[in-house]
């Protein structure tokens, strides 16, 4: 899992910031560091999802019939899991266009202020 960072070590935000070599290694270390933690919160978070769709599948089941469960299954397969999917699809696209409105407004404040 790749996961955006502060954006600090860019070449044109470490020098305007001055960041020297060594400052860019510590920025990196605590961006290494958040990484691992936004993965362990993700693992619990989707493993989370899967409990609670497993228990909304057994919910949904024994609403129905057995033919009913059976279409059911053909259908849908098993686990039933489309909702965890697009809900995941979307975050991701979210996130990732946050990441992109954020980096490209700071780049234009950096060049507004630094025109070349």
């Amino acid at each position: 899992m790749s996961l955006p960072t502060s954006g600090l070590i860019e070449p044109e935000f470490a020098d305007a910031i001055g960041l020297k070599s060594a400052d860019k290694k510590k920025i990196k270390g605590l961006e290494e560091e958040l990484e691992l933690e936004i993965i362990k919160l993700n693992d619990k978070f989707n493993s989370d999802m899967k409990k609670l769709l497993a228990a909304r599948n057994k919910r949904l089941k024994e609403e129905m019939s057995e033919e009913q469960i059976a279409k059911f299954e053909k259908l849908f397969g098993e686990p039933f899991v489309p909702i965890l999917q697009s809900y995941m699809a979307s975050r991701y696209w979210e996130n990732r266009a946050y990441s992109e409105r954020i980096l490209k407004k700071s780049k234009e404040k950096h060049e507004l202020k630094n025109p070349k």
